[in-house]
């Protein structure tokens, strides 16, 4: 019996058997090695993929950061040279230009226009006053309402018009006022 068995175990269809088993069970494993290395590759192709988006995205941020700065050194630019064309325009109206009327006419301009706009606001308050019978014959709440509004416009001129004098005097003004403030 033993005989017989181990004939069978060494036989040459045993052998085809077990042969042929052995390359189905190889087959089955290498096409789950093949499909797990597949599905591996198309995991890191999805990944290189993901990360080259991010790559381009990362690339078009900066792309606009650049262009974002470089727009706003342009601004820059710009606002300087205005700056300095007002200025050079600003020398160039204080420069005497050898003909003393023109010169004249040029240094009375602000307080003659002053004094005509004081002038105007002084005849309308005097007309006014004389068609409403004076400030006692209006109503208290409009009286107070008209004080607030000509206090709010003198606050107004005065800064208005320091403001534009001690401008247009130039170097020697801006540092007489940074000398007021300490700076």
């Amino acid at each position: 019996m033993l005989e017989g068995i181990l004939g069978l175990m060494t036989s040459s269809g045993l052998g085809a058997i077990t042969g042929l088993i052995g390359g189905i069970w190889q087959k089955v494993e290498q096409r789950k090695l093949v499909k797990e290395e597949n599905r591996h590759a198309e995991e890191m192709a999805q990944i290189d993929i993901q990360l080259q988006q991010m790559e381009n995205e990362q690339a078009v941020l900066m792309v606009d950061k650049q262009i974002e700065q470089a727009q706003a050194e342009g601004a820059i630019a710009v606002d300087i040279k205005d700056a300095d064309a007002f200025v050079e325009s600003m020398k160039a109206a204080s420069k005497p230009s050898g003909n003393p009327w023109i010169d004249g006419v040029k240094t009375a301009v602000r307080p003659v226009l002053t004094g005509v706009l004081l002038y105007f606001s002084w005849d309308i308050y005097d007309q006014l006053g004389t068609i409403i019978g004076g400030l006692e014959k209006l109503d208290p709440l409009m009286a107070q309402e008209l004080y607030v509004y000509v206090v709010h416009s003198l606050i107004f001129l005065t800064v208005t018009a320091v403001a534009w004098w001690f401008a247009s005097r130039g170097e020697k003004a801006v540092a007489a006022i940074k000398g007021m403030i300490g700076k």
